[in-house]
């Protein structure tokens, strides 16, 4: 996968001319109104003095939303409702629309930034990645907050806004909805069958798919199937950093978001060590290769992953497959599924239609009441089966965020703990070494 480039040296770079103080503690006067640091109150300063007039003459205006994705087509039903209430929207407020794609994420961020400071959005609607916009765009003033322009007390809106796309107390994007619960295990039915390995969901359903069970089917799973003296098919591959979501997987955080609102490195839990420890006999007990092709090919029994992966693999297959949650450490009460913060739909600051008038829009143009007819045209075009799509709706209600990729550099740190853990370095003090560094990329955000 691409490395996103350091979001927060981008946003020092495009704000001020003097880098250092650009993405200061801009969101801090949600709190103590007037007490912005100097740095931040140079970055408001300038976001005000870049205020272009507002749209004089309404009608007819065209509302640009830019993402890094093509637009809506009428081939998928979220793009068939989309177009519809497009053209109801356009009717109703005598307006247009425009998509405009991106390149990627990285120009697309850069655009809106460069943009904004000249008082001139490039686009009305922005879709924005998560782990860009919290805290970073968030907390140097580059969204605006939706609370006072769209209607967020309405039922039909997917409740994990209120935990992905807040941040000190503010909303700064929505998701039309939530196609899967985050991070899982992907596994072969077909070998586990001729194998004679128990199955997966039913060990899910008795609240036994554990990590000593994740471990020991991976250890069956694991021979030299030609008997030519080397391993052919496996137990685990590995694709997707698996380590993240077995850390979680264990009532653990890398990175919490305490109740203030303030983010702290929690890799140093009990919880989480008990993690790096399990991690650490994953590396060398011979069960692990890498690559989802190993997976596809029928060369290895359990594969980590994500829901939309599951189109190729329908394409791709021969073996049947399954979708499970990731298997439940000792410390933890019960199941989870991982996930990143997402793409979320937001409006930039220094937007030059009326707000208000806006948020209404966006709300109109959003199909809340076509959300499972959407969902389940994506779940089944992932899995084969009644009962993965139940563990898909479990695993929804189930959900937890991680943080590590909202902040830059920070998963170097902990890259960095993990290389040190496969050299044989204990996992307590692995993490004791890169500690300071992992909390020095979180509040670098924040100064």
């Amino acid at each position: 996968m691409r490395r996103p480039r350091p979001l927060l040296h981008l946003c020092l770079t495009l704000l001020l001319l003097s880098v250092s103080p650009i993405c200061a503690h801009a969101g801090g006067d949600q709190e103590t109104p007037g007490a912005r640091r100097n740095a931040a109150g140079t970055a408001i300063e300038r976001l005000d003095a870049a205020r272009a007039a507002p749209v004089k003459d309404i009608d007819g205006y065209t509302i640009r939303i830019a993402a890094h994705w093509p637009g809506p087509g009428r081939h998928l039903a979220s793009g068939r409702y989309t177009l519809d209430l497009w053209e109801q929207a356009a009717q109703k407020y005598d307006v247009n629309f425009e998509w405009i794609e991106m390149p990627n994420p990285d120009t697309l961020i850069e655009k809106m930034v460069s943009t904004i400071m000249i008082g001139e959005p490039f686009a009305d609607l922005i879709w924005v990645d998560g782990s860009r916009a919290i805290p970073v765009l968030a907390e140097a003033n580059l969204l605006l907050p939706l609370d006072d322009y769209v209607d967020l007390a309405d039922p039909r809106w997917p409740p994990q806004i209120r935990e992905a796309c807040t941040y000190r107390g503010k909303t700064y994007g929505v998701y039309p909805w939530v196609l899967a619960g985050g991070a899982g295990i992907w596994y072969n039915r077909s070998l586990f069958e001729r194998e004679g390995l128990p199955d997966l969901l039913e060990l899910q359903r008795r609240g036994e798919w554990t990590w000593d069970q994740y471990l020991e089917i991976a250890r069956k799973a694991t021979r030299d199937r030609d008997a030519d003296g080397a391993i052919d098919q496996w137990g685990i591959t590995i694709g997707y950093e698996i380590e993240y979501d077995l850390i979680q997987s264990n009532g653990a955080e890398i990175v919490a978001r305490e109740p203030n609102g303030e983010f702290r490195f929690r890799m140093d839990s009990p919880a989480a060590i008990e993690a790096l420890e399990f991690i650490r006999t994953l590396y060398t007990t011979g069960v692990t290769t890498h690559g989802e092709e190993q997976f596809i090919s029928g060369r290895a029994a359990m594969y980590g992953g994500q829901l939309f992966q599951g189109n190729h693999m329908m394409t791709n297959m021969r073996d049947e497959y399954g979708w499970v949650f990731y298997p439940r450490g000792p410390s933890a009460d019960g199941y989870v599924s991982v996930a990143g913060t997402g793409a979320m739909l937001a409006i930039p600051a220094n937007v030059n239609y009326p707000p208000d008038r806006l948020g209404k829009i966006l709300k109109e143009i959003t199909p809340l009441d076509h959300q499972q007819e959407i969902q389940m045209e994506f779940w089944e075009g992932a899995v084969t089966s009644a009962e993965d799509i139940e563990t898909i709706r479990q695993q929804i209600d189930s959900m937890v965020y991680s943080w590590t990729g909202n902040f830059p550099g920070l998963k170097r740190s902990v890259g960095e703990i993990l290389r040190e853990i496969r050299k044989g370095t204990s996992p307590a003090t692995a993490v004791e070494q890169y500690k300071p560094q992992a909390q020095a990329a979180i509040d670098a955000v924040f100064r």
